[in-house]
């Protein structure tokens, strides 16, 4: 539940990190530990775009920039209850035109930034774990596209630093990258909820973590 007072009508925290290292099932165990939270998937938005234009193309980041754009401006009016709203994404310097729709909403919505990383051995065995759901969802889905990528791009930082370049000053509440390799997926989501705690404190939003519920997998 939400104590104190803030003037935020809610809260987005971006899970940002390369295909496969687990952003989807760590926003999934978040739900349980986060009051009013919900998982905003845009995975398939990308599905859409790429089946009228070739992915990777200025047309495609373009059309999908204007899909999240259009998406993200119907959060206002807010649902009651100060909603957190959870989204999984890669965020890149190829994916770059989809920071301007997320980080719009910085006047209304705490915004926080939440990078995944694993050890590359651990990062291809999660890939390698789920194959045909990835290629169901038309994500990476093996070892040498992962690493092309790896090598090719590279995951922003909003904040300070040359790889942030300062992007998101001013419009994020913390920035906080963690290193999931001996982690399961309900051990990175308690981090991620303790994080989010202490950024949103600062901010005036006061959040009282749940109990994961005892069914809940852990595994990646």
């Amino acid at each position: 539940m939400f104590a104190g007072k803030s003037s935020m009508a809610g809260v987005i925290i971006i899970i940002n990190g390369y295909p496969g290292v687990g952003k989807l099932t760590v926003a999934k165990a978040l739900v349980e530990l986060l009051p009013n939270a919900k998982v905003l998937d845009i995975h398939p938005l990308n599905q859409a775009v790429s089946a009228i234009h070739e992915e990777g193309t200025e047309r495609y980041k373009q059309v999908r920039a204007a899909m999240t754009s259009t998406l993200l401006s119907s959060l206002h009016p807010p649902i009651p209850g100060t909603p957190i709203y959870i989204l999984p994404t890669t965020l890149s310097h190829s994916s770059r035109p989809l920071l301007a729709p997320i980080l719009a909403l910085h006047k209304t919505f705490a915004i926080m930034h939440i990078i995944l990383t694993c050890a590359t051995p651990v990062h291809v065995a999660r890939v390698l774990s789920d194959q045909a759901t990835r290629h169901a969802r038309g994500t990476i889905s093996d070892e040498a596209s992962l690493m092309e990528m790896k090598m090719d791009d590279e995951v922003l930082r909003l904040t300070g630093g040359p790889r942030g370049a300062g992007i998101g000053e001013g419009k994020v509440v913390g920035e906080y990258e963690i290193d999931t390799s001996v982690m399961d997926a309900g051990m990175a989501a308690g981090v991620v909820a303790e994080y989010a705690v202490q950024g949103l404190r600062d901010v005036g939003v006061w959040v009282i973590l749940g109990r994961r519920k005892r069914e809940q997998q852990s595994a990646w």
